[in-house]
């Protein structure tokens, strides 16, 4: 059984969103993420999410859906991870 300290959820592939429960809650995020390779990231937070949402509301709604898909993604996957480890 793998160390739960340092069980890999998830690889995250070009495009993907993470860190999206704490701009959208505030609270601390649930897990921390360690890049492989090189890589560039957008960073958004949440004054910045309101100010899409009062500046460009269709590209605010467009990014939420967004965010949305990758959270039921990530809810998904860790049901697959738990489900794994009970066995």
């Amino acid at each position: 059984r793998p160390d739960i300290g340092t069980l890999r959820v998830a690889t995250i592939t070009p495009g993907a969103i993470f860190g999206e429960m704490a701009v959208l809650t505030g609270a601390p995020r649930s897990a921390d993420i360690q890049a492989r390779t090189s890589l560039a990231c957008l960073a958004l937070d949440a004054t910045a999410l309101a100010r899409l949402e009062r500046d460009d509301p269709p590209a605010a709604a467009a990014l939420l859906r967004a965010i949305a898909r990758q959270i039921d993604s990530n809810l998904r996957m860790a049901n697959t991870t738990i489900a794994s480890l009970q066995r």
